[in-house]
């Protein structure tokens, strides 16, 4: 039975010229969704690390703050800022 209405005959040709097929699209949508999910998730990482370098540098003692040049305000101005912040 060979209808042009066919679902196999409608994803291999866009039906509108100029356009991609639905199969087509369907695999830029894909694509942008793992771009999109990849940045997600290198977004959570980075704030995961903000956050534990904050946490390190509150656990240092004065001489140690004191040797990378950073005083008792430095310090706690940084660690104050949310982990989304840079």
């Amino acid at each position: 039975m060979s209808s042009r209405y066919c679902i196999d005959t409608i994803g291999e040709r866009s039906l509108v010229p100029g356009l991609p097929s639905w199969r087509q699209w369907l695999a830029l949508g894909v694509r942008k969704a793992a771009r999109d999910a990849r940045a997600a998730v290198l977004r959570l990482e980075l704030w995961a690390e903000r956050h534990d370098e904050r946490r390190r540098l509150l656990a240092m003692d004065a001489r140690m703050r004191h040797d990378i040049g950073l005083s008792d305000a430095d310090v706690w101005a940084e660690a104050r800022k949310p982990f989304r912040r840079a």
